[in-house]
């Protein structure tokens, strides 16, 4: 028998208040009829819609106008709340969040659904970025994506749903003739970045003839008698640069149509990119000539490629009027290499920018180094690679035997295949002689999640002016991981597998999860104006054990339709009105991905003193206000949002040592609060031109609220800049600060003319607090050209600098030790940092970014006749066009990673920029 959590925990803050919404999701309010709103709920989703904020995006016009490559990019700027930030290399993935953090080590990724299939998410603890999983999906599949923000949204979903959700619906055949669409799409990828100078100060020191490096501060001690100063990036150099051009290819084709009982959709699609990392000309001279080869492997050269095959068959059936099929087939195929660019001491990053500007150093081998710290053959000489072999099916029924009562039942299995492999030959790769024996790792990941939902509806009509919908269900979750890892170094010369290793090493980990959860949910719409929802959720999970007992989530939502009423006044300028209000829990448990990326920890048993574990559980509150305004001209949608998650999972230190042993307990609270704002607003609507803006912004302000009595502040990121301590944002950064004075007036900023905070101080959140989003289009030639852009505004953060700490503290050239004309300011920065005190170093890092710009034409009918086509279009985009910041860094959306306890820059790649020209033919 499963014991419960009390249900009552929830509901004791809330109330059943009036709720003041207009739903932009469903014209039916607008219709004015009740039974178009009750028939526009399919389920338990769509009816808590009436209460919630959801938003959908039919994604066929966006794809052929304005290309993207990734569902991040798609996702970027489209709804308020949702950040989804990019990372710099090529297959790479992105990092998407809705209404903030809310999870220390458990992860704040969205659930993704795709064809009613839970996708099965990696979370990246990884210290470099790498591929992410949520970017197999082949977006030019895709019809439509619902996001569900808050936890008021998600009855469907209970545990898993406390990030939202991301809802993807893929394209289905319709009746009629069979169509072909053809699309191409290639393009160039470019580094339009200029990066800071390395400098280095030259001067004779007291009771010395030859010139050597000094610093400012020994020339204010009188100590050093300045020379020259000198500085240079070989990043900005065309002969030395390791930066080149990459491409970009994409073909597909797609084939839709169908008869009255059998709906096809099949697709396929070939997707090509090449970094923008290429070996420098007198790198391969040099390493061909030490080899005695005539060329270097491609894999070197060009270390930075994705290679990707997509494949989906999707089929719908309708054996009898009463009953449908839903069949859902992907595979996804593909090889992706990466440049060692990011990586600490031995990537290209480090290589180039880690050290002294200095032309006159040698290796460990005697080659010239030409400004490196490392020779940046070698560190390309590292070969990385991930090849991914990905299978989702679903199947699903419907059946309707009577008008009022459907019932569905649907199976969905995502089983993914990941193979690691890096090698670097013996003789190869940074170091000397004497330490390049050769090493290789290779590792194999099978993750399979596999979900089961039965449901079930009933329409009832009580009353001439009250109906009621009615829904039950049952679903299903298993998932499990198993990784293997294996090792060896101490290779002969030439080879690069790991039989060939002298020393090997393996590891290997398994585990499994499932998950049960039913729900309940009643709708009802009071005549064509009042609205209101009601669900519950119980769900079980194995990952606390046998005795875990199940947790409850309910939820509930009330809308009125303001303008529907009679009493209400008439307003040419408005058109609709609704007022809105729901509230909704969900949570997060530890999935078998997480076990493999955690699995250091240990869950406490149900008999320990700090009691037995328990899921992280949102409890979300949310209150809205829609219109419809000057006849549809204006759509307007403002939202409030308030999330508490309880029983965040952190370490707490059982015994001291390296590394310590800690174990996860439910020991820490958080809040997130903000404003959500839409604004969809058509200026022009003529015959010929059109001329549209719509506007996104949001803001968010996150606080740990808790942490239990016996976890001290636990401090993340780089150098412990970050500290989640009661009262702050999570992985908030923090710093001593520090003073300065030039006292004796030299322009020079020195160690003792600084006083120094004795402790730490909170400087700023890691994450963007406010974001707006601005989308203006145009359409001129009776609307067969058309403009759009998106520009992208963030503010209200701080990035560490961790690039410019290292150039300053380690390497000592960054521009504050060695340029007496930099500003105070920015010497004390650096002062400080030699202190190990790095408040300098976090920088404001608020931008604006011309996130995208496309023009697109409809060619003539007569034009795509040649081709036997119905139509033709082309589209050219460019992407990331430009940055406005006072970030001193390369970008400042550049990461060493993709978590949230790692956004510092560290020899981080930035966006790079795209042009893509594309072509689509529809026959």
């Amino acid at each position: 028998m499963m014991r419960t959590i009390s249900c009552c925990r929830p509901f004791a803050s809330v109330s059943l208040a009036v709720a003041f919404v207009f739903m932009t999701a469903s014209e039916a309010v607008a219709q004015g009829t009740r039974d178009s709103i009750i028939n526009s709920i399919t389920g338990p989703v769509r009816s808590i819609a009436q209460a919630a904020s959801i938003s959908r995006l039919q994604i066929d016009s966006i794809i052929t106008q304005i290309p993207a490559s990734t569902l991040g990019q798609l996702l970027s700027g489209r709804f308020a709340g949702l950040q989804a930030m990019s990372t710099g290399p090529t297959g790479t993935g992105s990092r998407i969040r809705i209404r903030g953090q809310s999870s220390l080590l458990l992860g704040n990724d969205p659930l993704i659904i795709v064809d009613g299939v839970r996708s099965f998410q990696v979370p990246n603890n990884a210290s470099s970025p790498v591929p992410s999983r949520a970017d197999d999906i082949n977006i030019e599949d895709i019809e439509e994506i619902e996001i569900l923000r808050g936890a008021a949204s998600t009855t469907l979903y209970g545990s898993g749903a406390a990030n939202g959700v991301v809802i993807v619906t893929t394209k289905h055949g319709a009746r009629g003739k069979t169509r072909f669409d053809v699309y191409t799409e290639n393009g160039l990828i470019s580094d339009p970045h200029t990066y800071p100078d390395l400098w280095s100060l030259w001067g004779k020191r007291t009771g010395q003839s030859m010139s050597s490096l000094c610093t400012l501060a020994l020339v204010s001690a009188k100590t050093c008698v300045v020379d020259s100063l000198s500085h240079g990036n070989v990043l900005n150099i065309d002969s030395l640069t390791p930066i080149g051009r990459g491409y970009r290819s994409q073909y597909g084709l797609q084939v839709s149509g169908g008869s009255k009982r059998v709906q096809f959709f099949v697709a396929g699609e070939r997707e090509d990119e090449t970094g923008v990392f290429k070996m420098p000309a007198r790198d391969i001279a040099q390493l061909k000539s030490e080899r005695g080869v005539a060329s270097l492997p491609s894999n070197q050269v060009r270390p930075s490629v994705l290679a990707r095959n997509y494949v989906r068959a999707n089929l719908s059936i309708q054996p009898w009027s009463k009953m449908s099929l839903q069949l859902s087939n992907a595979h996804v195929n593909g090889d992706a290499r990466f440049a060692t660019s990011d990586e600490n001491s031995v990537g290209l990053g480090y290589a180039s920018t880690g050290g002294q500007w200095r032309l006159d150093l040698l290796d460990g081998l005697g080659r010239p180094l030409a400004g490196y710290v490392l020779s940046a053959g070698d560190v390309m000489s590292q070969v990385s690679s991930q090849g991914i072999d990905r299978y989702v099916n679903g199947i699903s029924a419907t059946l309707t035997p009577f008008r009022w009562l459907s019932a569905r039942v649907a199976y969905g299995r995502d089983a993914t295949a990941e193979v690691g492999r890096s090698y670097t030959r013996r003789d190869e790769g940074p170091g000397n002689s004497s330490v390049r024996t050769g090493h290789a790792v290779q590792s194999r990941a099978e993750f399979t999640s596999q979900t089961f939902d039965f449901g079930a509806t009933a329409n009832h009509r009580l009353t001439s002016w009250l109906d009621a919908r009615t829904s039950i269900g049952i679903q299903g979750l298993k998932s499990d991981a198993k990784v293997d890892s294996i090792s060896g170094s101490v290779l002969p010369a030439g080879a690069t597998t790991l039989n060939a290793a002298s020393v090997q090493a393996s590891s290997f980990h398994a585990s499994e999860n499932n998950s049960t959860g039913v729900y309940a949910e009643e709708a009802l719409a009071f005549g064509n104006t009042f609205f209101v929802t009601a669900g519950v959720r119980r769900d079980k999970a194995s990952a606390f054990g046998a005795d875990f007992r199940s947790t409850t989530y309910p939820s509930v939502g009330v809308s009125w339709a303001l303008s529907e009423q009679d009493y209400f006044p008439k307003h040419t300028w408005l058109n609709t009105l609704r007022l809105r209000s729901a509230f909704g829990t969900a949570g997060q448990f530890p999935g078998a991905e997480d076990e493999v990326n955690i699995v250091q920890y240990v869950f406490p048993s149900s008999s320990d003193s700090v009691g037995a574990p328990r899921p992280e559980y949102s409890s979300e509150w949310e209150v809205g206000a829609d219109a419809r305004l000057f006849g549809g001209a204006s759509m307007f949608n403002l939202t409030y949002s308030h999330k508490k998650t309880i029983d965040l999972f952190v370490p707490l230190l059982i015994l001291p040592g390296f590394p310590p042993l800690t174990r996860d307990i439910n020991g820490a609270d958080v809040e997130n609060s903000g404003l959500e704002v839409t604004l969809q607003q058509r200026l022009v609507n003529r015959a010929k031109i059109s001329a549209s803006v719509n506007v996104t912004g949001s803001t968010n302000k996150n606080r740990l609220s808790r942490l239990a009595k016996d976890v001290p502040p636990i401090f993340t990121g780089s150098r412990t800049t970050e500290k989640n301590t009661p009262g702050y944002p999570l992985f908030g950064l923090w710093s001593r600060t520090y003073m300065f004075d030039d006292a004796n007036k030299d322009g020079i900023v020195t160690a003792n003319e600084m006083t120094f905070g004795d402790t730490a101080q909170f400087m700023a959140s890691s994450f963007p607090t406010r974001a707006l989003v601005i989308s203006p289009s145009v359409e001129v030639l009776d609307h067969q050209l058309r403009f759009t852009a998106q520009v992208d505004s963030k503010w209200g953060f701080k990035k560490f600098n961790n690039t410019l700490r290292h150039q300053c503290q380690t390497a000592r050239s960054c521009r504050g030790l060695n340029d007496q004309s930099a500003s105070l300011a920015t010497q004390a920065a650096a002062v400080a940092a030699t202190q190990s005190v790095f408040s300098g170093m976090l920088e404001d890092a608020s931008f604006t970014r011309l996130r995208e710009v496309s023009v697109s034409y409809e060619l003539p009918t007569n034009w795509a006749t040649t081709f036997r086509a119905s139509g033709w279009n082309v589209a050219l985009t460019g992407r990331n066009l430009g940055v406005a910041t006072k970030y001193s860094g390369s970008d400042p959306e550049a990461s060493i990673s993709t978590t949230d306890a790692r956004t510092d820059e560290y020899f981080s790649t930035p966006l790079m920029r795209y042009y893509t020209l594309r072509f689509n033919l529809r026959f």
